[in-house]
């Protein structure tokens, strides 16, 4: 993930939405926000997502500029494993900010979305505020003791901070600071990186998370790469087809997808394929052996006048 800014898409191919400070951000500071996103918690996913309202994807809306016709609605996620595995100060990645600005309309329809995320927090705040002052009263009848509430004029207020803290929240304002200026100062080598991993559950946007991390932090942030390791049962480097083994050909993708087959018809799980990351063809048979046997079938096909393709 990519510090000081944030993008429609929540990632470095989309348009800039919004910047912010960074040079307060450090590996310490990230790694201690990173605690609210272990565990079990309500996500709310990007407006540019394949989630549909209405019969509408979300992104549609968003690319038009259209108001979304209701709130979109968080999604329960949980994050199993979470750690900070390479922290890059700024000027020492190649990771940048796309250079694109999103348009007024777009940046209106984000703004609302926030506002409506932010508004929807702080009346979760007041309902649990209203319980805990029904049993007050509660305790006052049975125990005559007098229990009140804090005037609300005396009622801590929020700072910059906290609200920064809350997922989908609207964003602390630029302390004054014009984009040029934050980027501007004297010493700025550039906003920092981070490279995080974790195991999530499905329906988890990794977007968000990065999005989310950047207001946790008191800026803003976007995923700048992803790599999907696992997948289920399916791994990388492990029972997975890569696109160098649809180059090599069928002799060795064929083989790959027949014993994925034979596994799956048989029931059992994908890690039990023998020699799949070699590509595994059969143990009295090559390759070359295989591609001649092939090319003798069409051959013979063609001899027949049977219409056949070979790819």
């Amino acid at each position: 993930m990519l510090f000081g800014a944030s993008t429609d898409t929540q990632d470095r191919i989309g348009r800039i939405l919004k910047r912010a400070p960074y040079q307060h951000i450090t590996r310490q500071l990230v790694e201690k926000a990173l605690g609210q996103f272990r565990g079990k918690f309500m996500q709310l996913p990007p407006l540019y997502s394949a989630l549909k309202m209405n019969g509408k994807p979300l992104y549609e809306y968003a690319r038009e500029g259209k108001e979304i016709p209701r709130e979109i609605e968080k999604r329960a996620v949980e994050v199993t494993e979470l750690e900070l595995l390479e922290w890059m100060e700024g000027g020492t990645h190649s990771h940048k900010w796309p250079t694109e600005e999103a348009d007024k309309a777009e940046k209106d329809v984000a703004e609302k979305v926030w506002q409506q995320e932010k508004e929807a927090d702080a009346s979760t705040v007041d309902s649990a505020e209203s319980n805990l002052a029904a049993r007050k009263r509660k305790l006052e009848e049975n125990q005559e003791e007098l229990v009140s509430e804090r005037p609300a004029s005396k009622r801590k207020t929020s700072t910059i901070q906290e609200e920064a803290t809350m997922s989908g929240g609207l964003q602390p304002p630029d302390m004054g600071k014009s984009p040029e200026e934050i980027n501007q100062e004297p010493g700025d080598a550039g906003p920092p990186a981070a490279r995080i991993r974790m195991t999530v559950t499905s329906g988890f946007y990794v977007r968000s998370l990065c999005h989310d991390l950047g207001k946790a932090v008191g800026s803003q942030a976007m995923m700048a790469e992803l790599i999907r390791t696992r997948q289920g049962q399916f791994e990388l480097g492990k029972n997975v087809l890569e696109y160098s083994d649809l180059k090599k050909g069928e002799v060795i993708w064929g083989k790959k997808i027949e014993m994925m087959l034979d596994a799956w018809q048989a029931g059992e799980t994908l890690e039990s394929i023998p020699n799949f990351e070699t590509g595994a063809v059969m143990k009295d048979e090559k390759p070359e052996a295989e591609e001649v046997k092939l090319k003798a079938e069409t051959k013979e096909a063609e001899e027949r006048g049977d219409k056949k393709i070979l790819a």
